[in-house]
């Protein structure tokens, strides 16, 4: 799993457990050939793990592993799991790539690391800590630390109220861009807040009253922030200056025809590849340019071609009081207006998550709305309230 480009190009890494090592690693893949070697050898399962941006450098996160006693009274039959006694502490360890005996320089050793992100330079760390390892924890107790990778020192950036997502350095490293929450009682992330690395208020660069949830930030430039949303049930992508102000959609799902599953980007954002899904499209890699169409690349479900489909459509309706509310429906093969069918409503869990209008997973066994729909059933995916993607006040 966690499949990565080494920043040179030369290895793909990954995450493995093989022979008898019995905590998972991280291992390498030459492009040149030969066998995928060793990378890691933490003495727990290695959980998450990023490149620096020249490489040279690996960070990875592990628990804190088990003492001799522990270990000893788990040979014995003692090994009792206590809930949340039992949980170890996420650690992020630093290895560099030049020491071939693979020793990794373990950086944190209170609270729990759940992601982090290298800067450009090569000199610091912003890692997303809480307190405890509990789930409770990873979700409302993250803050953003920067952490000194030759030093180990850190230092607390951000003190956001409630859920905490994505963050990214500037490319000059001035600046950190995250999303996070309106408030500690919003269900979700759902705003965009840009810092300076030195410290000092936070300034949300989301539109007022935005009816959406941003679910990714980074940057364009120095000076201009880039993030995805999720709008109803179309993804967005926008840019916004550093500083405020209006932002600018460049890419609108509704209007290019397939949602934004992931992408990558070149270093001077004129180039995207992108994985889309749409209503018929489960999902393929396509090249996108800012104003230009999206070119598809890939065709990985050739056999689609030969199966029909049920329309899917968005519908909506308004709620006793008022409030608008939306949601998908996938009508059966042959489907005749003014006929009565058989109704399967699909409902999401969370609430904290939506319906997008694309492939939905509609031949997954828990959601086999096309497998409904050829046989005769009508089936609704609603948006009902509290989902995301419609902005806080929905969720009231």
């Amino acid at each position: 799993s966690s499949v990565a480009w080494q920043p040179d190009g030369e290895m793909i890494s990954f995450k493995m457990k093989r022979g008898d090592n019995k905590f998972t690693q991280v291992w390498g893949l030459p492009l040149n050939g030969g066998e995928a070697r060793q990378l890691t050898k933490a003495k727990s399962s290695v959980l998450l793990y990023r490149w620096s941006k020249d490489g040279s450098m690996l960070g990875f996160v592990a628990q804190t592993p088990k003492s001799k006693r522990e270990k000893a009274l788990s040979d014995k039959g003692y090994g009792f799991t206590f809930f949340e006694e039992n949980l170890k502490d996420r650690n992020l360890y630093l290895q560099n790539m030049a020491d071939e005996n693979g020793c990794a320089k373990q950086l944190t050793d209170q609270g729990s690391v759940w992601d982090f992100q290298f800067n450009n330079s090569g000199t610091t760390i912003a890692a997303a800590i809480s307190p405890e390892n509990l789930v409770d924890h990873s979700y409302m107790f993250k803050k953003i630390f920067l952490i000194d990778m030759e030093s180990g020192d850190r230092t607390q950036l951000t003190n956001n109220d409630g859920k905490l997502g994505t963050f990214a350095f500037s490319p000059n490293d001035k600046k950190v861009v995250y999303n996070g929450a309106l408030e500690r009682k919003d269900h979700q992330y759902s705003q965009a807040f840009v810092m300076d690395v030195s410290g000092g208020e936070a300034l949300n660069v989301t539109p007022s009253k935005f009816r959406g949830h941003i679910n990714w930030v980074g940057w364009k430039d120095d000076n201009t922030i880039m993030y995805k949303a999720n709008e109803g049930v179309w993804t967005t992508l926008s840019t916004v200056a550093a500083k405020g102000g209006k932002r600018t959609v460049i890419f609108d799902a509704e209007k290019m025809g397939a949602n934004i599953v992931s992408f990558c980007k070149t270093g001077d954002t004129k180039s995207f590849a992108v994985l889309a899904s749409s209503s018929t499209v489960p999902a393929d890699v396509y090249f996108w340019q800012p104003k230009k169409e999206l070119k598809r690349l890939t065709t990985l479900n050739p056999w689609m071609k030969d199966r029909e489909l049920g329309v899917q459509k968005v519908v909506s309706y308004k709620a006793r009081d008022g409030k608008e509310i939306e949601g998908l429906a996938i009508f059966p093969i042959d489907y005749k207006k003014g006929t009565r069918y058989p109704l399967v409503i699909n409902v999401h869990g969370g609430p904290e998550s939506n319906f997008l209008n694309d492939w939905l997973r509609t031949t997954r066994y828990s959601i086999a709305g096309q497998v409904l729909a050829g046989r005769g059933y009508v089936v609704f995916y609603p948006n009902y309230r509290s989902s995301t993607g419609y902005g806080v006040d929905y969720a009231l």
